[in-house]
């Protein structure tokens, strides 16, 4: 595929591939005009694999560590790495803005977005419901204790599970996306 289609096909800006291209990104022709979406996919995944070896399931970690390893802003629920190939997922079950639960061994993660109805047509919810198109891995962290603010476990890897549904919960539609953990 040609580099516009790689673009389109990973939803990242030029600027994006330029830097992935600096990294060793490899192309089919060597120039970065040409490519196999299986070969970038690998070497995404394995440069993503070495610099999140640190994360250990179940460990306690603060935001700015998170932030800082993976490559991702420090704010928001639902967070976007074309460093790492990741969207990194916060579950905070003390803050009562967003409903998030496990059931029957899934999570139920709501989508983002406070104000009016929420949109699946653009980031950050666009990008977690278009993971296996775009080849993203997640990666959940949560936390379990009140009295830890800004520190969060790591629940492991994540795959989503279909579509997210979109259901009214009070007074305002909200996507809810079904995961399973990946490193039980």
């Amino acid at each position: 595929m040609n580099k516009k289609e790689l673009m389109e096909t990973l939803e990242i800006p030029s600027t994006v591939l330029k830097e992935l291209l600096e990294q060793g990104c490899p192309s089919k022709d060597n120039l970065g005009k040409e490519f196999d979406i299986a070969e970038v996919t690998n070497w995404r995944n394995e440069q993503a694999e070495t610099m999140l070896e640190m994360f250990k399931v179940g460990t306690l970690y603060d935001n700015e560590t998170i932030s800082e390893h993976f490559k991702c802003s420090p704010q928001s629920k639902i967070r976007r790495s074309h460093a790492t190939n990741s969207i990194v997922l916060f579950v905070d079950h003390f803050d009562d803005r967003y409903h998030d639960y496990w059931r029957r061994g899934k999570l139920l993660f709501t989508g983002m977005g406070l104000k009016g109805d929420q949109k699946i047509s653009k980031a950050p919810n666009k990008t977690l419901a278009n993971v296996e198109k775009n080849r993203v891995n997640i990666h959940l962290f949560e936390r379990l204790n009140s009295k830890e603010a800004g520190r969060f476990v790591y629940s492991g890897r994540m795959e989503l599970l279909g579509e997210p549904k979109r259901i009214k919960e009070n007074e305002q539609f909200i996507f809810r996306f079904k995961l399973k953990a990946l490193d039980l």
